[in-house]
């Protein structure tokens, strides 16, 4: 790895071509190279909602450190009674539990999603498996069990993290596009366009999810003569 990774300015894509992974050159505007490209978009933006949720976890800890020193500070000089204070804010919140949960989930995609960009370079190589599909199928049945069916449309938005995991579903939506482009005139494993297809739907589950643990709950969209009333 050390090797393939010490020269990263190779210059040999100066020409508009890049190389696979199985050593063929091919045009950067090519469908297998689109399709890479936005898979490798997708896990960038997966990073951004990772970076959300990791700051979103440190302000949560901060205000629960922040109020059990208050309630220390303020409590009986009765030992029992301070303690008691004390310990009922030393258990992590269920908010932040969740958080951590998402997070964990949603680093196991990137990591799969990076073999999926392996496995699009690598034409015949195959490293995403139906398995890798109904990994995604249990974190759905997961995070929709904490949220009410759905009665209308929703509009992207919410909270900051909900947000960038809309932004996330989109791309993952263009990904898939491009994937199944590339299976018109190239051989694409059907397990890619599953797991880009379930992703898609995982991302707006996370997204409703997010802002329900939030407080903020659905933007519900209003059609155009609700909308003319308001």
């Amino acid at each position: 790895m050390a090797n393939r990774l010490s020269v990263i300015a190779t210059r040999t894509g100066d020409d508009g071509t890049t190389g696979l992974g199985d050593g063929t050159r091919v045009s950067k505007d090519d469908l297998r190279i689109a399709a890479m490209g936005d898979v490798d978009e997708l896990n960038s933006t997966l990073g951004l909602v990772l970076a959300e949720l990791t700051a979103d976890e440190a302000e949560t800890e901060t205000k629960s450190t922040d109020t059990c020193n208050a309630e220390t500070a303020s409590a009986p000089a009765d030992g029992a009674q301070a303690a008691s204070a004390h310990t009922g804010n030393d258990v992590p919140s269920n908010h932040q539990d969740q958080a951590h949960t998402l997070a964990k989930d949603l680093r196991r995609v990137q990591h799969c999603l990076f073999d999926l960009g392996a496995e699009l370079s690598i034409p015949g190589y195959v490293a995403v498996k139906e398995e890798h599909a109904r990994d995604l199928d249990d974190c759905l049945k997961h995070y929709n069990a904490t949220l009410t069916p759905l009665q209308e449309f929703i509009l992207p938005g919410g909270t900051r993290t909900a947000s960038l995991l809309h932004v996330a579903r989109t791309v993952c939506r263009r990904a898939e596009r491009a994937v199944v482009a590339l299976g018109r005139v190239q051989t694409v494993h059907p397990p890619v366009r599953q797991y880009l297809n379930r992703l898609s739907d995982l991302l707006f589950v996370a997204a409703r999810h997010v802002n329900k643990e939030a407080g903020t709950g659905d933007i519900l969209w209003k059609s155009p003569n609700s909308r003319a009333g308001a």
